[in-house]
């Protein structure tokens, strides 16, 4: 499900906020979307089977944010965190060391950097 092509460039307006479970969404692609950290902690409680999560161009995230998504999103196994500029690149090490079952992250443009010194 991409929420920006359906027009949801807010994710306010796709009403997150309200407590739903959605056990059998495993692909979710949030890119360009303004979201926060508590946003998406509230989507890795409600999609806790997510296998795929793409964050990319997504501002307002950070490590905080991130380490929710690992911890409710016990199958995760591919997230994308492309042009995430708030996102640190040592949460890469991190996510990998605390779910396993993540086979492919593209990581957010700090990693670049880190992995060139």
């Amino acid at each position: 499900m991409n929420l920006a092509q359906l027009g949801y460039h807010h994710l306010f307006q796709f009403q997150f906020r309200v407590n739903f479970k959605v056990p059998t969404l495993f692909v979710l692609n949030l890119s360009g979307l303004r979201i926060s950290n508590e946003e998406l902690s509230l989507i890795s409680k409600s999609c806790y089977n997510l296998k795929e999560l793409t964050l990319e161009s997504c501002h307002g995230i950070t490590a905080r944010g991130l380490k929710q998504v690992v911890k409710n999103c016990k199958q995760l196994r591919k997230i994308s965190l492309l042009l995430c500029e708030k996102v640190p690149a040592n949460v890469v090490p991190w996510m990998i060391s605390a779910r396993p079952s993540l086979r492919k992250i593209q990581p957010p443009p700090q990693f670049d950097r880190l992995s060139r010194m």
